[in-house]
């Protein structure tokens, strides 16, 4: 979900510089403005963040184990295909796509997590959170739950080694 959202309509430059980026990998954003209706008054994450006041910084310069609790916006398909070093996006959206297809995507991606077990930060999947296999019925649930697992992946990261030097 965007987290701060001012333009009242088209794309914000930061979508604009990741679909330069990140449109050959298929993995470019969705626009966000104030005309959609997911993003009036500035969506959900503006609003939570507006709501921690000082608690939280929205910033994506970080330091190295910062002490401080930072918000930033983080773009699933695109940090798995930096993650994991992808000319595509693996599909495991289920959109119009046969079940199939779905299903073996997911245990591609579901894979590919694995494989960040012995990387630093490590990453360690209980089957309870991200199952190997999954079913068609309520799917939505862990389309959302694998996306939710990389982007805390990446703040996990992020807090590891930051985004800049310490000055």
């Amino acid at each position: 979900m965007p987290t701060i959202v001012r333009n009242p309509a088209g794309q914000r430059d930061c979508e604009r510089s990741l679909r330069r980026d990140f449109h050959r990998h298929d993995a470019a954003p969705y626009p966000a403005n104030l005309g959609l209706a997911p993003f009036a008054g500035g969506g959900r994450a503006s609003r939570l963040i507006a709501a921690l006041g000082e608690r939280v910084s929205h910033t994506t310069e970080v330091v190295a184990h910062d002490p401080r609790t930072v918000a930033f916006e983080t773009y699933p398909h695109a940090a798995a295909v930096r993650l994991f070093a992808l000319e595509k996006i693996v599909r495991y959206k289920k959109k119009s796509r046969p079940w199939e297809l779905v299903l073996a995507a997911w245990s591609a991606y579901r894979h590919l997590l694995d494989g960040f077990r012995d990387a630093d930060p490590p990453l360690l999947l209980d089957e309870g959170l991200l199952p190997r296999s999954v079913s068609k019925d309520g799917y939505k649930r862990w389309d959302d739950a694998i996306d939710a697992v990389v982007c805390a992946y990446v703040a996990a990261y992020i807090w590891t080694h930051g985004t800049r030097s310490p000055e």
